[in-house]
């Protein structure tokens, strides 16, 4: 799984990528072992950096496919290609 923070412009428009957290899906519980309707908690940690400016950011989540790493296309909302805006964060003084 990936969680990134993106600024305006996105790192797609030729902007940074401000903080990232890759890590393994639930390593503990592998998802061949989930049921339909469970509910999985995991934490990741997005540090913010230093020179990071007041603002609004997005973070957005996304995963990778296991064979090759290519990124999987979320099912919805429909218009995104290889991740999901999960949050809009406003980064104060």
């Amino acid at each position: 799984i990936f969680i990134h923070l993106y600024g305006h412009p996105t790192p797609y428009q030729g902007g940074p990528l401000w903080s990232q957290a890759d890590a393994r899906l639930c390593d503990s519980y592998p998802t061949l072992n989930w049921t339909e309707h469970e509910i999985i908690v995991q934490t990741y940690t997005l540090p913010l950096p230093a020179e990071i400016k007041p603002g609004e950011y997005t973070i957005v989540l996304g995963i990778y496919n296991p064979d090759g790493g290519a990124r999987l296309p979320p099912t919805s909302p429909v218009g995104q290609t290889d991740y999901y805006e999960a949050w809009h964060i406003i980064v104060g003084q």
